[in-house]
């Protein structure tokens, strides 16, 4: 996304966090496709998902004087649409447990209504790379590098081997070990564990 675009939209939430209803009205209108397809795809239910979205963009219109950037905005409505959903899979539809709940919004997350939006996979990858580079610590420095190469920073195995100065073997190898460390230490963050294994399966990686 451009400096322009993004300028844009912090213009927009600034109108949003001043209380002009037309700003919000077109924020709504832009983005509740796309909240409604990431819902729906944990959810499995139409109308459920509906209700989430109606409900969560209505208390973001609450507590629009918190959101300083467009960003803020995407954030909230991601993790409240998201944390709605789980409590309507943990509760409402049937008891799942956290791991199956943490499958769903990997499936969400890796579907083609979602992989195609650039905004959504942001959002997602933005809340958990946070959390990922904090563990990343605990890793040792040469597991450390070629996670943050790989999965945080996207680079394929043969440009992490140049910029590391390694083999393609040796890359895969150690990225290998990285993942089983941090499939340990991410026990109680199903997601996170099960997208990191996701997007290397998918990458042709593992």
């Amino acid at each position: 996304m451009s400096q322009q675009h993004h300028e844009i939209d912090d213009q927009l939430a600034n109108r949003i966090n001043s209380g002009a209803e037309e700003a919000f009205r077109l924020y709504y209108h832009e983005y509740r496709t796309l909240f409604f397809q990431f819902t729906n795809q944990l959810v499995r239910d139409v109308e459920v998902a509906k209700d989430i979205v109606s409900d969560t963009y209505l208390t973001c219109w609450q507590l629009r004087g918190n959101f300083k950037t467009m960003n803020d905005i995407h954030s909230y409505m991601y993790i409240t649409c998201r944390n709605k959903a789980y409590n309507y899979l943990k509760y409402g539809s049937g008891f799942k447990s956290k791991k199956e709940v943490a499958l769903e919004e990997v499936r969400a997350f890796l579907t083609e209504d979602t992989t195609n939006s650039p905004i959504l996979r942001d959002i997602i990858l933005r809340e958990y790379t946070r959390e990922l580079r904090v563990v990343l610590q605990q890793l040792p420095e040469q597991r450390r590098n070629v996670i943050q190469l790989l999965f945080i920073e996207g680079y394929s195995v043969e440009e992490a081997a140049v910029k590391l100065e390694m083999s393609r073997e040796l890359v895969r190898t150690v990225k290998s070990k990285a993942l089983a460390q941090l499939r340990t230490l991410l026990k109680d963050s199903f997601f996170l564990s099960l997208l990191l294994v996701f997007l290397a399966e998918r990458d042709n990686m593992l």
